[in-house]
């Protein structure tokens, strides 16, 4: 009677890979304003003459002044 042995082997090999991905985004807005200002100044002088012997004038000035800003 012979006896025969039977030998089997198994190897596994797991091998794991991680891969790990970070995103960093980063805006930068930078707004600019531009202002312009305009300003306009009228002056308006009156004089009236009283017409009499003691040359007394009136005189009136109006001044206006006008900003425009945009």
């Amino acid at each position: 009677m012979q006896v025969r042995f039977t030998t089997t082997t198994t190897t596994t090999t797991t091998t794991t890979t991680t891969t790990t991905t970070t995103t960093t985004t980063t805006t930068t807005t930078t707004t600019t304003t531009t202002t312009t200002t305009s300003t306009t100044t009228t002056t308006t002088t009156t004089t009236t003459n009283n017409n009499n012997n003691n040359n007394n004038n009136t005189t009136t000035t109006i001044t206006t002044t006008t900003t425009t800003t945009i």
